[in-house]
């Protein structure tokens, strides 16, 4: 059986915020799932990388580097089948995007920058406004990914709805 696979993975089981850090051996394990996945899916594939839950999982703290760690080793794996999901969702582009997908958007502000839009985006991790609960993506973080995944695959596979 032929099919296309969008293959991704969080990180509930992974460390939490402090460690202890990932051994070679469950380093490896992670990478031979993509691995594993990819291999089936005959008719092509996108995978993407594990997305932060925000400021608090920006570059140089320990989760912060294992999604980024992990999105250099997609990269290279998988060259133009990696979709760069959390590089986009904390982006400039995707805050205009959000209020084309969802007219009256108005971006997180707050004195905490775990909460605000901007602060989020410059420190290049995904904005409080595209999750609910701080973890998971609500409405507007899924249609910005459906959109991103849409744009990818016209681009790299000449895809049409």
């Amino acid at each position: 059986m032929e099919y296309f696979a969008i293959i991704g993975a969080g990180t509930n089981d992974e460390p939490g915020p402090n460690g202890p850090a990932l051994t070679t051996e469950q380093m490896n394990s992670v990478k031979s799932y993509y691995r594993a996945m990819v291999s089936g899916a005959r008719a092509g594939y996108i995978c993407w990388g594990p997305p932060d839950r925000g400021y608090k999982e920006r570059a140089g703290t320990f989760k912060g580097d294992f999604i980024r760690h992990m999105e250099d080793w997609l990269r290279d794996e998988f060259g133009a089948n990696f979709v760069d999901v959390r590089g986009y969702l904390s982006s400039a582009q995707a805050l205009a995007d959000a209020a084309i997908l969802q007219p009256g958007f108005v971006p997180a502000v707050s004195d905490d920058p775990q909460f605000d839009d901007a602060a989020s985006i410059a420190a290049g991790t995904i904005p409080p406004s595209f999750r609910f609960s701080g973890v998971h993506f609500n409405a507007l973080g899924h249609a910005l990914v459906a959109h991103l995944f849409a744009t990818h695959l016209r681009k790299r596979f000449g895809y049409r709805r």
